[in-house]
């Protein structure tokens, strides 16, 4: 053993190394000391583990690596080290089979390094990096990217991913994280290659069950097997190679990997840990689980170190802040909180931030006030955000993205999702424009659509602490052909900034009067939104490059007369600009709408939408997608998505109190469905705060739910003065 501390000279030293009946080897001296740590060993593998048993085995582990002489190295200075760098050899079995992130202070009264309140230790499982790499691991500076992949059902209660991936998106909510997050459940190998190639993701969160395979003989992963697999048992067990190859899709392999599957970081003899074989294969941070650990603790420790990470924190702190976390939930000696291992490649720089978010905090603080940032969306939702990549391209033909919901009184979620889609435009350096529409307000001509644009863009500038007394191409427009005379009488005389001035005029643009100069609304719209773009890009250039371009976004116009023929006044085949527009930088200027169609057919005839495209040009290259109706009978999602709902917002209990989001409680998945099912059964508004109010309290008293303390945890852990 060579221990290295830095400004200091470095301690060589002989490990101990006795070997069992089976010949693995242990770090023991003695035949006593063999039964000792075998003892202790036996002890962490029991149901309920005394927390002196682990402290025990954590100070053996301790002496056993340092010695003596290499804890006083390294902690007897005030300048103790915030990393320990473990460099074992990857295959090295016998040695990554030990649960060294529970070393452990020699002394009786000393702390676990992990938990230590002053210092706290992150300890590393180094892999030497590949000879001949001259890479530089640089941290993420913008939006970072991160992929789901999910080998289960959402709702599957052995990895409960559902539970684990939404407490992580929630965790990012409160916090306006820069985040763009994208999920694929069941997924195939060839379907994770297909999703990194789409997404690129920094981070990649694979969650998925995980285990020793007899008959491969190495640990793998399990995902859906391909459609039409021949074998296909088999061919669903992943291992790290294979792993590896989908990843590289997007060109290069992600920063980081969180694997939530267990013994993804164990290792067997004759075979590196899938952990230690994604390091050597080239991914700079690997997390993984080095035994069989509980939900709670996957999760809780996954949420709070991911959450910590995209906040900019360096791993050192992040890694110590979810120990921490994840150790106050567990009982006694429980040991889950010491089996997430963090393996780290050599050429990863002391202190790392996976992101690092000094360039980015204004445009955190700029997502809170504009208001995109809320309950994220997720039912049958993430073919919105593909398609908002295709929506922000400016070589793809797609301009229009139209959302239309299956009826008036249905409640599929279009606010919520136009707010997604702002926050995610904003991330992606683009200036989301929001126009909404209040009850009795709605506009009743094309004009007056114009001037409620014309509102949300001085909205938009306010909140970005842009000039909002700027010269309004809709503003002039409308004035001139109003005439000065309606204008002198209509507008108080005293100076307005152009979008008060224009809600001033709104009332007496009447329905004939638009119809002399619609053909110039959309030059005028455009026009102003580009001059909203360009202020930004001045203001803030690390936040909007020149490349950025404003994004229209309507919420729920429906009742506009002939709504989508006035809309299609103001649109082309490139959105809010003009066919005879040359391709120019910005040209496209992408249009989102959500709509409630209240005369939306049941018996599947086409809806007033539909009928509305059918003639116009704009629409060759529109998309429409139509928000699924969730209906109880026969449809196999309706429990999952139910119960999504419920760990995605608060709802009233019992006692009238609003609950923190809640879950199903552990192995009563099925007296759940049987409860939603009877509870849903002959509804037809699946979604009505009066239901979900019923399913929660009953699922309460039955105690089938329970709340999810995630968000608790987090803010106890925040408050608690700790250092970390």
């Amino acid at each position: 053993m060579r221990v290295t501390a830095p400004g200091r000279e470095d301690l060589v030293r002989t490990m101990p190394a006795h070997p069992d009946e089976t010949g693995r080897w242990w770090p023991a001296a003695t035949e006593d000391e063999l039964d000792l740590l075998l003892r202790l060993t036996d002890s962490l593998t029991g149901d309920t583990p005394s927390l002196a048993t682990t402290r025990a085995y954590g100070r053996f582990l301790l002496l056993a690596l340092l010695g003596p002489e290499g804890w006083e190295l390294l902690f007897g200075g005030d300048d103790q080290p915030a990393e320990l760098d473990l460099r074992f050899p990857p295959d090295d079995a016998d040695l990554h089979l030990l649960t060294w992130e529970l070393l452990h202070a020699p002394q009786d009264d000393g702390e676990f390094l992990a938990h230590d309140p002053e210092h706290p230790v992150m300890v590393v499982r180094g892999i030497a990096a590949r000879a001949g790499g001259d890479r530089e691991v640089r941290p993420v500076t913008g939006t970072a990217r991160m992929l789901f992949a999910v080998g289960s059902e959402l709702h599957d209660p052995q990895v409960r991913a559902g539970t684990e991936v939404m407490t992580i998106i929630r965790g990012y909510d409160r916090t306006c994280s820069l985040i763009d997050f994208r999920i694929r459940a069941q997924v195939t190998l060839d379907g994770l290659e297909s999703a990194c190639g789409e997404v690129r993701p920094h981070i990649l969160h694979l969650i998925a069950h995980g285990s020793w395979h007899p008959d491969l003989a190495e640990n793998t992963v399990q995902l859906r097997p391909e459609p039409g697999s021949a074998n296909g048992e088999i061919d669903a067990h992943v291992n790290a190679r294979a792993l590896a190859g989908a990843m590289r899709a997007a060109g290069e392999l992600p920063l980081m990997v969180i694997l939530s599957a267990c013994e993804s970081g164990s290792s067997r003899p004759g075979g590196a840990a899938i952990a230690a074989e994604l390091v050597d294969a080239g991914v700079p941070i690997v997390v993984s689980m080095t035994g069989r650990i509980s939900n709670t603790a996957c999760r809780t420790f996954a949420r709070a170190f991911a959450a910590a990470v995209v906040r900019g924190k360096p791993l050192p702190q992040a890694t110590a802040e979810a120990r921490q976390l994840t150790f106050s939930r567990l009982r006694g000696g429980e040991i889950d909180w010491a089996l997430p291992a963090v393996f780290m490649a050599g050429d990863v720089p002391d202190g790392f931030q996976v992101v690092d978010d000094r360039e980015t905090r204004p445009l955190r603080d700029f997502l809170g006030r504009l208001g995109p940032v809320c309950a994220p969306v997720f039912h049958a939702r993430d073919e919105f955000f593909d398609l908002l990549d295709h929506l922000l391209d400016p070589g793809d033909q797609l301009a229009v993205l139209i959302a239309e919901g299956p009826s008036a009184a249905a409640r599929p979620g279009g606010t919520r999702l136009l707010r997604e889609l702002a926050g995610a435009s904003l991330r992606a350096g683009h200036l989301p424009c929001n126009v909404t529409f209040g009850p009795g307000g709605e506009p009743r001509n094309a004009a007056q659509l114009a001037v409620d644009v014309l509102w949300a863009i001085g909205t938009t500038r306010s909140e970005l602490n842009l000039d909002v007394d700027f010269p309004s191409a809709i503003l002039t427009g409308i004035e001139n052909q109003l005439g000065r005379k309606l204008v002198e009488d209509t507008v108080p005389d005293r100076p307005l900034c152009p979008a008060v001035r224009a809600k001033w005029l709104r009332p007496v643009i009447t329905g004939d009067c638009p119809e002399a100069f619609v053909d110039e609304l959309a030059g005028w719209i455009r026009e102003d939104l580009l001059r909203m773009a360009t202020a930004a890009q001045k203001a803030y250039p690390a936040l909007f490059p020149a490349s950025g371009r404003p994004i229209l976004l309507l919420d729920d116009p429906r009742q506009v007369p002939d709504l989508f023929v006035q809309l299609g006044t103001l649109l082309s085949t490139r959105g809010v600009s003009a066919d005879t527009i040359g391709p120019e930088s910005r040209d496209k200027i992408p249009v989102v709408v959500f709509t409630k169609d209240p005369r939306t057919r049941s018996d599947g005839r086409e809806s007033r939408l539909t009928r509305a495209l059918q003639d116009q040009a704009w629409a060759r290259t529109a998309s429409v997608m139509l928000f699924k109706q969730m209906t109880p009978d026969g449809h196999p999602d309706f429990v999952a998505a139910v119960w999504r709902s419920l760990i995605m917002h608060p709802l009233p209990t019992i006692e009238g109190r609003f609950t923190r989001p809640l879950t199903v409680v552990a192995e009563r998945e099925s007296d759940w469905a049987h409860l939603v099912r009877e509870l849903t059964n002959g509804s037809e508004e699946i979604y009505s705060a009066k239901l979900m109010a019923e399913i929660t309290r009953d699922g309460v008293r039955q105690k089938v739910l329970e709340e999810d303390n995630d968000d608790a945890a987090l803010d106890n852990l925040h408050g608690s003065g700790s250092r970390v």
